[in-house]
């Protein structure tokens, strides 16, 4: 029983630090952001594929814009639609994205959960990171 107990506060803990770590790099991919929302949207597009109709839409349905950014990267994750995600988000968000995956089947602390906040936008969220669309010896004269 102790052994139980012991190894679920320590899931637990562990899955609080994740969510921590999402929590941080949301709000970095904020601040990146900023008023730039033309760029973006245009970024999410080319990034996830997606329509420039679908792209407002999911912005305009989100509180903040890196929310739109996790609602494509979950529909990504979990080979859901971005509607879906967004359904799960709005019955959820309140509880973070740590919740909201979870309920789309993302376990805390799984190789899909890191990569949530594995930024793919080309444009945003690079900040204090080399961007990676340098190839190794492309950059030589």
């Amino acid at each position: 029983m102790k052994k139980s107990l012991v190894g679920f506060i320590l899931m637990l803990l562990t899955s609080l630090s994740y969510a921590d770590d999402l929590d941080n790099f949301l709000m970095n991919l904020n601040m990146q952001i900023g008023n730039d929302k033309t760029s973006f949207e245009a970024d999410l597009s080319t990034t996830f594929g997606s329509n420039e109709m679908k792209v407002k839409s999911v912005v305009g349905s989100v509180d903040k814009p890196a929310d739109a950014y996790m609602v494509f990267r979950l529909a990504e994750v979990t080979k859901k639609q971005p509607e879906e995600v967004l359904l799960v988000y709005k019955k959820h968000k309140e509880k973070g994205w740590g919740k909201v995956a979870q309920e789309l089947g993302v376990k805390p602390g799984s190789r899909e959960f890191h990569e949530l906040k594995e930024n793919k936008l080309k444009n945003h969220g690079k900040k204090g990171k080399e961007k990676k669309e340098h190839k190794k010896g492309k950059d030589r004269d």
